[in-house]
């Protein structure tokens, strides 16, 4: 899962997304982002028959709408606020959901990336 924060444009987050299921050892890439008071959430798998617009369904269930294909799916869920705490709050719904729906133990993965400079988008 990668939080890309407020975007300018959702396409970003689609970009993250195509990025870091290229990885060695990468099944699975959600990116999520801020834009217009929403939450977008975009995933990507690495093989076919990875059916993730109903994983990401299923995830966001009672959350948003989301959508898909084998490879590919979106979604979003709108936010009654964005202050940080709401959003972390959030993010780790989304997180816990997704791992429970794939059967992944969230002790089983681990950082890509420790820490990284936080870049605005333009």
């Amino acid at each position: 899962m990668s939080w890309c924060g407020p975007v300018s444009q959702p396409d970003i987050i689609a970009e993250v997304a195509d990025f870091f299921v290229r990885f060695d050892r990468v099944d699975w890439a959600l990116a999520v982002g801020l834009f217009e008071n929403m939450l977008k959430l975009s995933v990507r798998v690495d093989q076919l028959g990875g059916h993730s617009g109903e994983v990401l369904r299923a995830v966001v269930d009672g959350l948003g709408s989301a959508g898909g294909h084998d490879k590919r799916a979106g979604g979003a869920i709108p936010l009654a606020d964005t202050r940080p705490e709401t959003i972390d709050a959030m993010l780790s719904t989304v997180l816990h959901r997704l791992l429970n729906k794939l059967s992944i133990d969230e002790k089983q993965g681990h950082r890509l990336l420790e820490a990284s400079p936080v870049i605005d988008a333009p």
